[in-house]
């Protein structure tokens, strides 16, 4: 589509599992998943910092009402004008194609698209490792008994949670940023 070479970040949502809420359970519940939870979106850049963050929303949101909710669009807006910078970021299948988000194709149709399709998937899942990352390194977000979704700043923690992340980057840098061979600032850089 040629757009591929402006990429320079990576969209994604998660959620965090919390345990059933004592009200408004309905609001936390997510039917694909079928837990409790709240829910958070990223973007990640080659370097293996977490550029963005926002959340905590309620977990029946999908991706694209995050993304509408966020304000990321005005954001890279805003950017491209004052910086004369102009590039997208790459979601999955969970947002809708704009000029700021770019999506693998829907249907391959040939072998072009496929092959793009392929090659842009094993760059996007590195926002996925940044996941991981907060989650294993910050093991209270894996273990949904302790995520008290109304009685803790859950989202606030989260956030905490990914400056830390994007700290330990800085110092030792991580999978993201040895797969796309490109060194993560130094913390003095980063702060």
């Amino acid at each position: 589509n040629g757009l591929i070479g402006s990429v320079a970040g990576f969209l994604d949502g998660t959620l965090v599992e919390c345990c059933r809420p004592v009200r408004d359970q309905q609001l936390f519940f997510n039917g694909w998943k079928e837990i409790h939870a709240v829910k958070f979106q990223a973007v990640s850049f080659p370097d293996g910092i977490i550029g963005s963050i926002f959340g905590a929303l309620v977990g029946r949101h999908n991706d694209r009402y995050v993304l509408n909710a966020s304000g990321l669009r005005e954001l890279i807006l805003d950017i491209r004008i004052r910086h004369n910078f102009h590039f997208t970021l790459y979601g999955d299948k969970g947002y809708t194609q704009d000029e700021f988000v770019l999506v693998p194709f829907r249907e391959p149709l040939n072998f072009h698209r496929a092959f793009i399709n392929y090659v842009e998937a094993r760059h996007r899942v590195t926002v996925e490792y940044a996941f991981k990352d907060v989650k294993m390194s910050f093991q209270h977000f894996d273990a949904f008994l302790k995520v008290k979704c109304l009685q803790a700043p859950v989202g606030a923690y989260f956030i905490v949670c990914c400056l830390f992340r994007n700290l330990l980057t800085c110092l030792y840098g991580n999978q993201t940023s040895r797969q796309f061979g490109c060194p993560p600032p130094t913390i003095h850089e980063y702060l």
